[in-house]
């Protein structure tokens, strides 16, 4: 499981990142097949509170670069 510090999500502002697979609902299984764009730093923020959040309850998001 990767982790990223917030200034890692602020890095990609403007850039498409991927997560691991996650069959919650329509909007998760849209963000794993296309990824998600960083539109600004607040979205930037919320991604890295989420990524805590999933974590925590044991659903590790795994953001990275690529596919």
């Amino acid at each position: 499981m990767t982790l990223h510090p917030k200034k890692w999500f602020l890095a990609r502002v403007g850039k498409t990142i991927r997560r691991n697979e996650n069959k919650c609902c329509p909007t998760c299984d849209k963000i794993s097949k296309n990824g998600i764009t960083i539109r600004d730093s607040n979205h930037a923020d919320y991604l890295y509170n989420l990524q805590l959040e999933f974590a925590q309850d044991g659903h590790p998001l795994n953001y990275r670069d690529g596919k």
